[in-house]
C-alpha cells in the first residue's frame, strides 16, 4: 500500500502545482468494496470544492492509465479540515491570528499548551499562550497543533 501512496502523491505534483495547490496527507485504505483513496490539499488561499472535483478527476485519469490500483477505488479530495492537525509548514502561513493546541514533549513529558500564533519568522513559529508569554519553536518541536474553534 506504501508503494501505491507513493505513486499517487508523485502523480498528484502536476495536477497538485497547475493550481498552485500543494499536498497535505494522501491515506489509502481497504474498504468492503475496494480501496479509498483520500487526498487533503490545499492552497495558500484555501482550497474550494470545484478545485477538489478536478483534482479528483485529473487523479482518477492518472490511476486509471497507469494502472496504479487494480480492481474498483474510489477518491476523496478534500482540504484538511479545521480539525486535522497542522503536518506542513506552509499550512502555518495562513493561521497567523488563530489559536492552537499544541502538543509536544519537554523532558520526555506530554504538555499541551494553548497559544495564539503571532508570527512565523523563517523556520520558527512565535506563539503566545495564554498568560502572554511567547513560545518560540520549530515545527519539529511541535508533536501536534490544531487549531482551536472560536466558540
Amino acid at each position: 500500500m506504501l508503494e501505491i501512496q507513493q505513486k499517487i502523491e508523485e502523480s498528484l505534483v502536476p495536477i497538485l502545482e497547475a493550481r498552485n495547490a500543494y499536498c497535505v496527507h494522501v491515506h489509502i485504505h481497504n474498504e468492503r468494496r475496494g480501496k479509498l483513496v483520500q487526498v487533503f490539499a490545499d492552497t495558500d488561499a484555501g482550497i474550494t470544492i470545484d478545485e477538489c472535483a478536478q483534482i479528483s478527476r485529473e487523479l482518477a485519469s492518472v490511476i486509471n492509465e497507469n494502472s496504479l490500483i487494480h480492481g474498483t477505488y474510489r477518491i476523496e479530495v478534500s482540504s484538511p479540515g479545521v480539525g486535522q492537525p497542522l503536518r506542513l509548514m506552509r499550512q502555518y502561513k495562513k493561521c497567523v491570528g488563530k489559536k492552537f493546541k499544541i502538543k509536544r514533549r519537554i523532558e520526555g513529558q506530554v504538555v499541551v499548551t494553548r497559544a495564539m500564533l503571532e508570527s512565523i519568522q523563517d523556520v520558527q513559529l512565535v506563539f503566545v499562550d495564554e498568560n502572554n508569554n511567547q513560545l518560540v519553536l520549530t515545527q519539529s518541536e511541535i508533536m501536534e497543533a490544531r487549531e482551536e474553534l472560536p466558540w
